[in-house]
């Protein structure tokens, strides 16, 4: 687990919070496209369509993915802030994947 000032350091980071958002929306992208047949489709999709169309809601569901992913990601206590763009974007893929966890942040949105 990584120590306390590791993830207060990640969470005040302006660069991971952007890389953050940048994953995330296009995240969304790709879940608008995704086929009906996938698991949890249709909660994913409502969640999507809010997340392109509203860039408060944008920013709100990168920051809990974020926050949720920093919380069980072996990279991040490896790696801290310095994770790569491709470890940022599996964390995010991970959360929303989760339909417990795409409650949680379509619920705080």
């Amino acid at each position: 687990m990584a120590d306390l000032v590791s993830v207060s350091a990640a969470i005040d980071s302006t660069d991971l919070r952007r890389r953050f958002e940048a994953a995330t929306f296009l995240a969304a992208i790709v879940i608008r496209n995704e086929s009906s047949t996938v698991a949890n489709h249709a909660e994913r999709a409502s969640w999507a369509g809010r997340v392109v169309s509203n860039e408060r809601v944008w920013k709100a569901s990168a920051w809990q993915t974020e926050l949720i992913g920093l919380g069980y990601s072996t990279a991040f206590n490896t790696n801290g802030t310095g994770i790569d763009d491709p470890m940022v974007s599996a964390i995010v893929t991970a959360v929303l994947a989760a339909p417990a966890m795409l409650r949680d942040i379509a619920a705080s949105v």
